[in-house]
């Protein structure tokens, strides 16, 4: 009888250990981008450091230590980077869905424009460097030396605003090129539950995707350049 009850499977001990074990793994993680973190912050404080020596001694060829801005860029590309393309990926799908119901889905490749400013080099340093004073010249000086040089915003910006424009124009344009309406007919009450679903929205919908495609892969080859 002992036995029975000590072979019991419990499902609430079971979740219990799940959850626990799922607790434990989380804050190592967070220990591991902690520790991230503040090797990346050391290495800034270096690199700001050294700078400063240089441009005291008035040392015109200076560069950071290769080891300080591997420390930075390696947070930059595992957590900011890595945020940027789980997010655009979101906003991707979301985008590709509303595409069907409304025009307004082209908002969603400006959302991945705004996002790629608030997850940029940029912004990155400015948020790290905050307790420093330094002049917007050299705050530049300093991004391209750690990052290299990158896209200009206002060429981002130009090209958001081509793909959206594109991507807008096109929602005008009812065409169906994979999808048969005739097989959706099962399922219109279900997609048309809360708002009237076009599946002749289709080329407006994979040229949305395709617009946050482009903006990803603009982030992409700035991470690996």
């Amino acid at each position: 009888m002992n036995n029975n009850n000590s072979n019991h499977f419990d499902p609430f001990q079971n979740w219990g250990n799940q959850n626990q074990a799922s607790q434990q793994k989380r804050l190592q993680n967070q220990k591991i981008k902690q520790d991230y973190k503040s090797r990346a912050e050391d290495a800034l404080d270096n690199i700001i450091s050294e700078f400063n020596q240089s441009k005291t001694n008035q040392i015109t060829d200076w560069n950071p230590s290769s080891k300080d801005k591997a420390q930075i860029t390696r947070y930059f590309k595992r957590y900011w980077d890595n945020n940027f393309f789980t997010y655009s990926f979101i906003i991707g799908i979301m985008t590709f869905i509303l595409s069907f119901y409304t025009i307004y889905a082209v908002v969603g490749i400006v959302a991945v424009f705004v996002l790629k400013l608030t997850l940029s080099q940029n912004s990155f340093l400015k948020y790290f460097l905050n307790d420093h004073q330094i002049e917007k010249e050299d705050f530049e000086y300093l991004k391209n030396k750690i990052f290299g040089k990158q896209l200009n915003i206002l060429t981002t910006f130009i090209i958001t605003v081509v793909l959206t424009l594109m991507s807008f124009s096109l929602s005008f344009i009812t065409i169906g090129i994979y999808i048969d309406p005739l097989k959706l007919l099962p399922f219109e009450n279900i997609l048309s539950r809360w708002y009237p679903f076009i599946p002749d929205n289709e080329l407006f919908a994979y040229t949305n995707v395709l617009s946050i495609f482009i903006l990803i892969a603009l982030k992409v080859i700035e991470k690996w350049r």
